[in-house]
């Protein structure tokens, strides 16, 4: 626009100016008419040859720039014009590709909106399922409480009510834990017919010793963790039993950390070497020696120690001698005639 206001202006500037430029040569002849004194023709003549000719020359020069003006004005105009058609085509493909952006957000838009839609429907279902086991939960504490009510005093209902209903749900949870543990726990149980005496029993003066060999397995469904062992032999005596019984649980619960493992199904054997001490022997210098088995675990969800106890007793087996007393003034028993078998004075097995 600026370039045309330009343009314009200098055409009028050019067309104010030829007309004043045509009135001069014009008038030149006018004046070239009238009579000159001598003298001042004389002066003039030279003069008049002289410019005479360069204006002559001038005049198709002036109209010939005139003409080139008139062309640079209307190419310019025309330039003008395209570029403002160019402007119109540019603002109408910009307008054109914002009418295709906005299509595009607005279908994601309605993809979005479709997709709000299918979570909203999924979350009301699932708010409806809620609701349904929120019902069924509290239909059964209604029949649970209506059963409460029942076998309380009308007075204190209320109270006694949410009171049972609270130690209900505080044993149920009890009882789940405890079935979950009793369920997944390990269990190590000791096996009777896998009990028995693997070396002779020698005396060396008054003190013997013997090697034991028992096997247990883990019935349960997780590995028993940091299992420990201990043993020891005592006289045929309930007091006696029950005292080394009491010192070896304290060392099951505390052990050192041996790291051994035992997993369900898998069969754990121990041998012992079993020693008797001749503080151990009676007054007839014959003994019934009871053998205490020890063995401490935890559980690999836990840290608390656990225990399993076997109390079995060592005797002779029946021979062509006749004897079936043990003791120094026996002699040595092989390992083929001693004989271990579960214990009559107490329980057979202590576990935890």
């Amino acid at each position: 626009m600026l370039g045309r206001i330009g343009g314009a202006a200098i055409a009028l500037g050019l067309i104010v100016t030829v007309p004043d430029t045509l009135a001069q040569e014009a008038a030149q002849p006018a004046l070239e008419s009238q009579p000159i004194p001598r003298e001042r023709q004389e002066e003039s003549g030279s003069a008049s040859q002289q410019d005479a000719s360069p204006e002559q020359a001038s005049a198709p020069d002036l109209l010939s720039a005139i003409q080139g003006i008139e062309t640079a004005i209307r190419d310019m105009i025309a330039e003008e014009d395209n570029i403002a058609r160019q402007r119109q085509e540019d603002r109408e493909i910009s307008d054109l590709q914002a009418q295709k952006n906005m299509a595009f957000w607005a279908m994601l838009m309605f993809f979005v909106t479709l997709a709000t839609v299918v979570l909203t429907a999924v979350g009301v279902f699932l708010i409806w399922k809620t609701l349904q086991y929120t019902k069924a939960a509290a239909t059964y504490t209604k029949t649970a409480a209506d059963a409460a009510v029942d076998s309380v005093d009308g007075a204190r209902k209320g109270t006694v009510a949410a009171r049972h209903a609270a130690d209900a749900a505080h044993r149920a949870n009890e009882l789940n834990r405890e079935a979950m543990v009793v369920e997944q726990r390990a269990w190590l149980a000791w096996n009777y017919n896998d009990f028995n005496a693997v070396s002779t029993l020698r005396w060396d003066s008054r003190k013997g010793s013997v090697g034991i060999r028992g096997k247990l397995r883990n019935t349960g469904h997780s590995p028993a963790m940091d299992v420990s062992w201990f043993s020891a032999i005592v006289p045929s005596s309930e007091k006696l039993c029950d005292e080394v019984i009491e010192l070896l649980s304290m060392r099951c619960r505390n052990p050192p950390m041996r790291g051994t493992a035992v997993f369900p199904n898998d069969i754990f054997t121990i041998d012992w070497t079993a020693t008797i001490n001749e503080a151990q022997l009676d007054a007839e210098s014959s003994i019934r020696p009871t053998f205490v088995a020890a063995v401490g675990y935890r559980l690999a969800f836990s840290q608390e120690r656990l225990r399993t106890i076997i109390v079995v007793d060592i005797s002779r087996r029946p021979s062509k001698t006749g004897i079936t007393a043990i003791g120094p003034e026996f002699g040595d028993i092989p390992a083929g005639y001693l004989q271990v078998s579960p214990t009559f004075l107490r329980r057979h097995v202590i576990a935890d």
